[in-house]
């Protein structure tokens, strides 16, 4: 490993990668451009400082990888690598790779650079390709704004920024759903304090992503809650009376009701800002700024909307077909940040599968069952290798007795006859010597009868 200072910020990755500079960053972590010294290729690199210190950020930054690691999808950024740490014990930052992208929505919106209506076209085609992609894996992105759309040079774009998805229709009881969306791009069933929603948060963020495409900068910049819905309900209709009753809190209600009508609809909010559209970008953006849910248009009908048309059978318009979901949350509620540590190591072995001695990695059995319902597989893996392990230990702790054993003489039995010893001693000698022509007689006993004549004839 080796540690690259770019400016204020420390980045220690593998000797094989050279970092050249800070291409972003945000509450949640730091993205840099990188080289591959060896194969020339070009990364992005985000580094996420003390990703297990709270639940809450670790839950983000699992929920992010999971999904990058698994998405094959030409508009959904993919995760290449997850860097190991040089011992698990001592953690702490998180660092994976990622294809360079030359910027994002929000940088080119902002810039100079001329966009047609080709453009506006092209990028949100491919972000409904994406995001129908995620939505047919049963993800909901939560965070969708004009800077989480990477773009290159090609106006090639890819969804990033997944630490806020979820895969469930979101209720309260989700200590996330305070904290999705940010608020010029949220739905008004968030704002207004609904106790849940479901995908079609994302299709109005989309919409209100659009109407950026033309104006070329934020429009809905509510300072707050209250200020947000002013925004909207001043070029959008005010909902009727039985979408009224959508709303779950009194307060919420009372306030819609004291709401002004609109000075302006869409298409005359355009005219004032002398903002050229078309009859096929008023009815999109007007279907999917639905208030009531249920009529906001899906994602399948919008790819198939006159306006996109041109487009239609371009890009990559697959669906999620894998049997392994894209991702798996049923561990969370059981899932403290030593937990999440301990998963996310999990998802580091799917790109480094012998890492785990290398880091003086055991899986403790306190966090066994969590760990086994988010990655069941890796969980699998660890197991067998250390049943094996302990198989060959033991098999080397026998073989170091059985040695012991071997080498030690075996003692006679007290009852061995002595012929039977003399007759054994006389075989084998006789069979080592007799390539040396040499006569062997059996050793004599202290009992021979040739002794005792000796002793006989002895002088006293």
């Amino acid at each position: 490993m080796s540690t690259d200072k770019t400016k204020s910020f420390s980045f220690t990755v593998p000797r094989a990668y050279s970092v050249k500079r800070i291409i972003g960053k945000g509450t949640y972590g730091v993205v840099c451009e990188a080289t591959n010294v060896k194969t020339k290729d070009i990364f992005a690199i985000k580094k996420i400082t003390g990703a297990f210190e709270h639940t809450l950020d670790a839950k983000r930054a699992v929920r992010e990888v999971r999904i990058l690691s698994r998405a094959s999808h030409t508009n959904v950024l993919n995760c290449k690598d997850i860097f190991k740490p040089s011992s698990f014990s001592n953690w702490t930052d998180l660092y994976f790779s990622s294809e360079l992208m030359d910027s994002d929505l929000h940088k080119v919106l902002s810039s100079s650079q001329p966009l047609t209506d080709d453009h506006r076209r092209f990028f949100l085609y491919q972000a409904v390709c994406g995001l129908r992609y995620l939505h047919s894996a049963g993800i909901i992105h939560r965070d969708l704004k004009p800077s989480n759309f990477l773009v290159n040079r090609n106006c090639d774009l890819k969804i990033t920024d997944l630490g806020l998805v979820t895969n469930r229709p979101s209720t309260l009881d989700d200590d996330q759903t305070l904290y999705v969306q940010t608020r010029w791009y949220r739905a008004p069933e968030l704002l207004l304090g609904n106790t849940s929603y479901d995908a079609s948060v994302d299709i109005w963020s989309l919409g209100c992503v659009m109407i950026e495409l033309f104006f070329r900068k934020p429009v809905f910049t509510g300072s707050n809650y209250v200020s947000q819905l002013h925004k909207y309900f001043s070029v959008l209709p005010l909902p009727t009376d039985s979408e009224m009753k959508l709303v779950e809190k009194k307060k919420a209600l009372e306030f819609l009701r004291t709401l002004p009508h609109p000075k302006h609809n869409l298409k005359s909010f355009f005219s004032q800002h002398r903002v050229g559209v078309t009859p096929d970008a008023l009815d999109l953006l007007s279907a999917m700024l639905q208030f009531d849910p249920a009529k906001r248009i899906t994602i399948d009908s919008i790819l198939a909307h006159p306006y996109l048309a041109p487009y239609r059978g371009t890009g990559d318009e697959s669906l999620h077909t894998s049997p392994e979901p894209l991702l798996e949350l049923s561990y969370e509620p059981y899932a403290d940040k030593a937990a999440l540590k301990h998963i996310m190591f999990h998802e580091m072995l799917r790109f480094h599968p012998d890492a785990a001695a290398d880091c003086g990695y055991v899986l403790p059995d306190a966090v066994r069952g969590v760990c086994e319902i988010a990655n069941p597989g890796i969980c699998k893996r660890l197991q067998a290798k250390a049943d094996h392990t302990q198989s060959f230990r033991m098999k080397k702790s026998e073989n170091q007795k059985s040695n012991l054993v071997s080498l030690a003489p075996s003692p006679v039995p007290a009852n061995f006859p002595p012929d039977s010893v003399e007759s054994k001693y006389s075989l084998a000698a006789s069979r080592v010597c007799e390539s040396r022509k040499v006569s062997v007689s059996p050793p004599r006993s202290s009992s021979s009868p040739l002794n005792e004549v000796s002793r006989a004839s002895s002088p006293n």
